[in-house]
Order: structure tokens, then sequence, then C-alpha cells
């Protein structure tokens, strides 16, 4: 039996959820809460003026636009390094919400990860797209066939896909050891 291609398990690129380079956060978390919702895909395209696929935005890119901005400890700031000090806010309470005001005008590409980031060809075997997750950081790629965006893979597909080969059905519960 031959082993199954990326285009075996993609996704084809849904035009409801596809916003434009210059949109804000506010548009992309509109967009990628009603993608989880009704396809389960967490993430959205994003195209450019010409109405080209350009780039990719999951959530991972959203929780990263508003995470605190903290000092690395490993940079000398006057001479001193911070290392030894704490170095993220003192109050927490309330961060989330202000940080989320902060950033949800920015646009969309400056969070997103590119084409070129986050793309596999649809005929490659799923260990390249599995190393391309790993490389990437990145939950969700691009699918392209020649230069052209075709779909998303996930890497919850490739989940599944192991799920199949070793014959465990999906609905099946696990006992958990501890």
């Amino acid at each position: 039996m031959k082993e199954k291609r990326i285009q075996d398990l993609m996704t084809l690129i849904d035009q409801k959820f596809v916003i434009q380079v210059q949109d804000s956060l506010v548009t992309a978390i509109t967009v990628l809460g009603q993608s989880i919702s009704q396809k389960g895909v967490a993430g959205i395209v994003v195209i450019d003026t010409c109405q080209k696929p350009v780039g990719l935005l999951t959530f991972q890119e959203i929780i990263k636009a508003i995470s605190p901005k903290t000092l690395p400890a490993d940079k000398y700031y006057g001479g001193w390094n911070i290392s030894g000090f704490l170095v993220k806010p003192l109050l927490w309470e309330g961060l989330f919400t202000q940080r989320l005001k902060e950033e949800m005008n920015s646009p969309v590409h400056y969070w997103m990860k590119t084409i070129n980031e986050v793309s596999v060809k649809d005929d490659e075997t799923l260990i390249s797209a599995a190393e391309k997750f790993t490389n990437s950081g990145s939950n969700l790629l691009f699918v392209l066939h020649g230069d052209n965006p075709v779909g998303l893979i996930s890497s919850d597909s490739l989940i599944c896909e192991m799920c199949d080969l070793i014959d465990i059905p999906l609905s099946q519960s696990v006992e958990l050891t501890g």
C-alpha cells in the first residue's frame, strides 16, 4: 500500500475565510473564530491587493501579537544585565484586555507567517509536512500545486492519519496513566 501524500489530507482554501494584508487583528479574530466554528480550521489565508495569497494567520500569531512585551534576559541595558531581576509585569490583572486593545487595529501583515515560511507541495510525503510543521513552528501549512496555493494541511490531520495507520478509531476513549 502506497503512503498517502499531502494532497490526500489537505482541506481546500475556503474564500469565506480569507482576509487582506491591511485588515486589522479585529477582522482576523472575527474571521478566525468563524473558521474554527464552521470548518474546524484554526487559520486563515491572507491575500494581497491582487487577491494573491501571501501569508497565513493562525491563533498562534494572534496570541503572539497580544503577548506582554518583556525585556529579554540576555540583553544589557546601560551596562546592566537584567537576568537577576523580575522581567514579567508585576500586575497581570487586565493585561490580556489591555494588550488586545493596543494591538486590535494593527494590520495582520505585521503578524502573519509568509507563504514561503509555511508551505509544502501537494505531492510531497507526509514526513515532509511533519518536518515543515516542526521547523516553522506553525500548526497549519499552505499546500501548493506548482506555485499556486490550493489548500491547507493541519498538524491535526497528521495525528488523525497516525490513528488510522495504527488502527485506533478516533471515537475510542483512551485510559491515561499518570
